[in-house]
């Protein structure tokens, strides 16, 4: 079987999709399952983003007093809001974009599933575009007698290659006529699409069928999993407290279900079941996250990681205070010389944990004082060439001497 290859951009996306399917349905031999499982694997893949995603809703709602506050200070200067903003997260630890990363990795996903779908051939059978082209050649005359209302009419394989579901016809007629296509190999994987009576290679469309219970689900699952996550949102206070919050969810509870259902009737059945199983799998992940990563708990522990910082902080300055006038005062003996490292031992495990830009300001500022030190005390030896230096001004050198070491 020759290795698929990347055709465009997208096979980023949808050929480890493509194995991944492929692989699903060779554990379960089961099309239906295979999409749930692979839907599972999914979410449990994107449990670290969603966590991350709780956690930022917690930071904004702990956040939002300030930012108005900003907002307000700053209204008629949006480059220095901005700012502001940047530097309030920094000091917080918060990333405003952390929220958004669940949906930006969901709509790729869902587009890439969408493409292995239609194409089960190229992703799933894993045939090269040769070879599936020559499998559509093939079985052309049967597609046309099997599938009037979409083949009936094309006079050519090449006509039948441009329908975007030719693929999903072809390896349905593939088991049944392994004999017309003798140049696969016979271990070739085929495909089955059933699942519960329903064939999820269809496209329910607007006709009345039973394959409208696929929107019809993907809206009532799209639904019951935005109102959960409006009412604990809701309990949470997070729809108090962020500004827009609360309209945004009613929207997103009218909106977000009925799109779900108009996409599930315009492409086969295999995406609406994995938009389904999604949305059951999301309720649960919802619950979940919702006991472990509660956005009131998770607010109240970073203010008291706040405020530890901050208090970080103040010991840090004020011991760079202390140290800095007593370099300046200068005369220490060399008997406080352990005191001194230790203080200073103790400041540089505080300055470590500050960013690199203060450290860097910090030591510049040091080495001014140094330098100043290092000045004066020449001034002095000048100003007294045939007097002894006192012992405070070896003792400096003696230390200046030492760290230069």
């Amino acid at each position: 079987m020759a290795a698929i290859s990347f055709t465009n951009i997208f096979d980023i996306i949808n050929i480890p999709l493509g194995f991944l399917l492929r692989f699903c349905y060779q554990l379960t031999n089961n099309y239906g399952l295979a999409i749930i499982l692979l839907t599972l694997i999914i979410r449990i893949l994107l449990v670290p983003l969603a966590v991350k995603q709780q956690k930022s809703m917690a930071h904004t709602v702990r956040l939002q007093p300030k930012l108005q506050a900003l907002q307000k200070k700053h209204a008629n200067n949006k480059q220095k809001l901005q700012e502001e903003q940047m530097k309030l997260y920094q000091e917080e630890g918060a990333n405003p974009m952390g929220g958004c990363l669940p949906l930006l990795f969901q709509l790729p996903i869902l587009y890439g599933l969408y493409n292995v779908i239609y194409h089960p051939l190229l992703y799933i059978v894993q045939l090269s575009v040769d070879v599936k082209n020559r499998v559509v050649y093939d079985l052309f005359s049967i597609l046309k007698t099997t599938y009037p209302s979409v083949f009936g009419k094309m006079s050519t394989p090449s006509q039948a290659l441009s329908n975007g579901q030719v693929e999903i016809y072809a390896a349905k007629l593939m088991p049944n006529h392994m004999d017309k296509l003798s140049f696969l190999p016979a271990n070739v994987l085929k495909l089955d699409f059933n699942f519960l009576g329903l064939d999820l290679s269809v496209v329910p469309g607007w006709q009345i069928s039973i394959y409208l219970l696929i929107p019809i689900f993907c809206y009532l699952s799209s639904f019951i999993q935005v109102w959960l996550s409006t009412r604990i949102n809701k309990e949470n206070n997070i729809a108090a407290n962020a500004p827009g919050t609360g309209g945004m969810n009613i929207g997103m509870m009218l909106i977000m279900p009925l799109m779900s259902a108009y996409i599930s009737i315009s492409v086969p059945s295999g995406v609406g079941l994995y938009w389904i199983a999604s949305n059951l799998i999301m309720l649960a992940q919802i619950l979940l996250l919702n006991k472990f990563y509660n956005p009131k708990e998770l607010a109240e522990k970073y203010d008291r990681e706040s405020e530890h910082r901050k208090r970080e902080r103040a010991a840090s300055m004020k011991a760079r205070e202390e140290r800095l006038a007593a370099s300046m005062r200068g005369g220490q003996s060399e008997e406080e010389a352990p005191e001194r490292d230790e203080v200073e031992q103790a400041e540089e495990d505080i300055e470590g944990k500050l960013s690199k830009k203060k450290l860097m300001e910090e030591n510049r500022k040091r080495l001014a004082v140094a330098r100043e030190k290092e000045e004066l005390e020449e001034q002095v030896e000048e100003q007294n060439p045939s007097t002894e230096n006192p012992p405070h001004v070896n003792s400096g050198t003696k230390r200046k001497k030492k760290r230069r070491r």
